[in-house]
């Protein structure tokens, strides 16, 4: 029988789950999901529509899914069609695969291409993402793992290009040591650290994106003018969904301090048009910006280990210098490299 490729339903969410697992278990990926997982982080989502969960079945039995999906629009309260995000790709291993990834792959682009859709992001990547929060590899910011090649390969056959390299990094709490130093020091001396409940600032689709997870923030506050100047974001899996490993807290990494991040960007480059430092004033500004990060994350980790977490993960690209050398320094370490792909769409 030929393969059938139809939208969602909902008696599939079983089938999810075990295609899900099958295809992880290819690549030796430990995390198993459950069907609730699904219901929590992907088909309870305001935006989600069924119509764009493809479902590819093989002699009646679904044996693939790809999500079709967009990142928030400027204004962060609905999807916008010019933000294409290819959320989810996954076949059950069987002898005919590549038929089915190929079909699958190529119905999906079809979507895309119906809104005038002009690039898509593959698989789930950074801010742009709204599913699979959670329980995909790196969070589902990662991209694809590298040690995912099955999915790779489906990809650049399908046309997508490989456009940034990323790594998961993690930290023990159990091991953790605050660095400390003449820098932290003088950090210390001038600024204190608070811990934020509510997220206030918080737009729509945020809220609703992260609706099955617990946020928190730590503010670093100047002694001397009174005002936040740099702040750490986590989250973490509401323990009330089993199995979600709520005991690990995933950082979002920030950026520098709003004064450095007008003169520089991430990599220390130049990028406004402000009167240039020299390379002594741009090396003191750069290091006393670390310093800063360096000391309120560690104060975030202390108070994270007294709240009984275990384990702190963070996802960065390669072009981000500055923050690996801030985990780096923090005792973090690179446990899972990835790739973001992207496939540009030719406009009629």
């Amino acid at each position: 029988m030929p393969y059938l490729i139809r939208p969602y339903r909902n008696t599939d969410t079983p089938d999810l789950a075990r295609i899900w697992n099958l295809h992880h278990e290819a690549m030796n990926w430990p995390h198993r999901v459950r069907p609730v997982h699904f219901e929590s982080c992907v088909l309870s989502k305001p935006f989600f529509v069924p119509n764009d969960l493809l479902i590819i079945e093989d002699d009646e039995r679904p044996i693939g899914f790809a999500h079709v999906a967009f990142g928030a629009n400027a204004a962060h309260d609905a999807p916008d069609p010019r933000a294409g995000i290819l959320a989810a790709f996954y076949i059950a291993p069987n002898a005919n695969e590549e038929i089915a990834a190929d079909l699958l792959l190529t119905e999906a682009m079809k979507r895309f291409e119906a809104v005038g859709c002009p690039s898509v992001i593959s698989i789930g990547a950074e801010w742009r993402n709204a599913f699979y929060i959670g329980i995909a590899p790196g969070d589902a910011l990662m991209g694809v793992p590298a040690r995912d090649s099955r999915l790779q390969h489906w990809l650049v056959a399908g046309g997508f290009q490989p456009i940034r390299p990323t790594e998961v990094w993690e930290l023990e709490l159990d091991s953790f040591r605050a660095p400390m130093d003449r820098g932290q020091i003088a950090v210390k001396r001038t600024a204190s650290v608070g811990k934020v409940l509510d997220d206030a600032d918080s737009n729509w689709w945020h809220a609703v994106t992260m609706g099955h997870t617990e946020q928190i923030s730590f503010q670093l506050f100047s002694r001397m003018q009174s005002n936040c100047i740099e702040e750490a974001s986590l989250w973490y899996t509401d323990p009330a969904i089993s199995g979600l490993r709520s005991h690990i807290a995933r950082l979002w990494l920030m950026p520098l301090s709003a004064v450095i991040q007008q003169e520089m960007g991430d990599s220390g480059s130049m990028v406004s048009q402000a009167p240039p430092m020299s390379r002594e004033q741009q090396s003191r500004e750069r290091t006393e910006a670390n310093d800063r990060r360096v000391y309120l994350l560690s104060e975030t980790m202390r108070q994270l280990q007294l709240e009984r977490f275990t384990t702190v993960r963070t996802v960065a690209s390669a072009d981000q210098q500055q923050s690996i050398s801030v985990l780096q320094r923090l005792g973090f370490r690179s446990v899972e490299p990835g790739l973001i792909f992207e496939r540009t769409i030719p406009q009629k």
